[in-house]
């Protein structure tokens, strides 16, 4: 989000980060924790929480980008079973909560931009690029069932697995997942021209 700060567009832009570090979608998984590679685990937050529509009532925004990444292609545990992406009942939720989540993003007449997910590159972690193929194919679907705009960041930054680290010699994801500093506004710009251009 900070990446939008400074970035030139059609008209002046002001910006509300609502995102939500290490957050977990879909609703409906329990058990969700996040184990960095020093061992260290943290409680997992949902991406989507309940004081989302009373920030959209106050904020007013025209423009809202449903940015959420998996890099671990973690699933979580759902009435006491694990599942994960690529399965039918993780897929199946995540479509649902989708489409439930651009109803409430928009509802207050913003415009729903979802992006796909750029392979994570995450802490030389094992690639989980079935996983992330998975829950692009359900944006794509819900996204044309409901009306939003997709935005294939996923294919701009991956055009192969080989993802591209660097671009005009900035690096997009020092991490290997979050666009930071010059590399975010190379995105950020990108994405506004998308949603100018459409």
């Amino acid at each position: 989000a900070p990446g939008f700060t400074t970035i030139r567009a059609t008209k002046p832009l002001a910006v509300f980060n609502a995102s939500i570090p290490g957050c977990y979608f879909p609703r409906g998984l329990t058990d969700m924790k996040l184990r960095a590679p020093n061992g260290s685990v943290t409680i997992q937050a949902p991406c989507n929480p309940t004081w989302e529509p009373a920030a959209i009532t106050r904020f007013k925004p025209d423009i809202i980008f449903w940015l959420v990444s998996n890099p671990s292609g973690t699933g979580g545990n759902y009435h006491g079973k694990p599942i994960q992406p690529c399965g039918d009942t993780y897929d199946l939720l995540y479509r649902q909560d989708l489409t439930r989540e651009i109803a409430r993003l928009g509802a207050r007449g913003a415009r729903v931009v979802v992006p796909t997910e750029a392979y994570g590159r995450y802490y030389a972690s094992p690639h989980a690029d079935k996983f992330t193929d998975c829950t692009n194919r359900v944006r794509r679907t819900v996204a044309a069932a409901v009306g939003a705009q997709l935005i294939e960041l996923g294919r701009y930054v991956c055009p192969d697995s080989d993802c591209r680290v660097e671009q005009n010699g900035v690096t997009l994801r020092p991490d290997g997942i979050h666009y930071q500093g010059e590399g975010a506004r190379i995105i950020a710009r990108w994405l506004m021209d998308q949603v100018e251009r459409s």
